[in-house]
């Protein structure tokens, strides 16, 4: 769970490639792993979040997945 969900709004993208690269670097692994065995999550759920925020939370852990290789 990459994105923090106590603030109770979404973790801009760049935030979230930053997040995700800083605890891969250090593992290492070869590009071809981290894109068919990583998937960006929150880091917990998201009830009493406002379906706007989960949208754009959602979207941009999309985005930060497709950035981050």
């Amino acid at each position: 769970g990459v994105a923090p969900t106590a603030q109770g709004r979404p973790t801009p993208t760049d935030e979230l490639v930053r997040r995700t690269l800083s605890l891969l670097r250090p593992l290492e692994l070869a590009p071809a792993i981290v894109m068919a065995g990583v998937s960006l999550t929150p880091a917990c759920g998201l009830a009493g979040w406002q379906p706007p925020d989960v949208t754009t939370l959602f979207n941009n852990l999309r985005q930060a997945a497709g950035l981050v290789d």
